[in-house]
């Protein structure tokens, strides 16, 4: 069977199982593929099969992911096919499940530029159905495109928290945000670059790598790691590093 590197990060309310079978979507990419099934805990139960074609050079291509149960997101189009967002490359399987888990349970969508226009006005008028709460439901974007917000909830609220401050060195822009203790860094930092609207690239083309760094630890944070093994604590102020990266 195919082995999701990474479980540890899985997160604790979603289960998923593989199996490797050859490419069976008519003009897929040439490739592996791994079936997914999701179920998540413990608000309700929901299974759903994924099919991911994974390329010959992975992990520098990202999969082509298609749904077989039906599924109403912004971000997936009435046929089942996915567009994933940004991915760092090179990535792990174990990230690209967890995505699609939060996809499912509206953690994580995008309503600039959504395939499937009826799932994201039904996203703009019901934001308190939602489990988790949604970076983008805290507040209104301002003109310049930077969210209007003071704070940020990441997680659910029947997970452990800590309240942290996280300021923006580029910036100098300072927000409260509460995340999950046993969260995986590299999780909660990519979401919260996606939350404050941070770049990815130079003007030069340049990529930007952000870290974040603990003041109090007088450290950078390992991302591999939850907030806990990290030894952050409640009420910590971190910083968003940003390091530019040629090619």
């Amino acid at each position: 069977s195919a082995s999701v590197s990474d479980a540890h990060a899985l997160s604790q309310t979603i289960h998923c199982s593989t199996q490797r079978h050859g490419a069976a979507l008519e003009n897929a990419p040439s490739g592996q593929c791994a079936q997914v099934t999701f179920a998540l805990l413990p608000i309700f139960t929901e299974n759903h099969t994924v099919e991911m074609i994974i390329h010959d050079d992975y992990p520098m291509s990202m999969p082509f992911v298609q749904f077989y149960t039906p599924i109403f997101h912004p971000n997936i189009w009435s046929g089942g096919k996915v567009c994933l967002g940004w991915f760092e490359i090179p990535y792990q399987l174990s990230d690209v499940c967890i995505h699609l888990a939060k996809m499912i349970d509206y953690q994580i969508y995008d309503l600039s530029s959504p395939a499937n226009h009826k799932a994201a006005d039904w996203a703009r008028m019901n934001p308190l159905l939602f489990p988790l709460t949604h970076w983008s439901l805290t507040g209104s974007p301002t003109p310049n495109g930077k969210p209007a917000i003071s704070s940020l909830k990441m997680v659910d609220t029947k997970r452990e928290t800590i309240k942290v401050d996280v300021v923006i060195t580029r910036t100098g822009d300072r927000y409260t945000v509460e995340v999950p203790l046993d969260g995986l860094v590299r999780h909660i930092q990519d979401e919260l670059i996606e939350a404050f609207k941070l770049p990815r690239k130079l003007e030069n083309g340049w990529s930007i790598v952000y870290r974040l760094y603990s003041k109090s630890a007088g450290k950078m944070l390992d991302d591999g790691l939850t907030f806990r093994q990290n030894d952050i604590k409640d009420g910590d102020t971190l910083s968003f590093h940003m390091e530019a990266m040629a090619g």
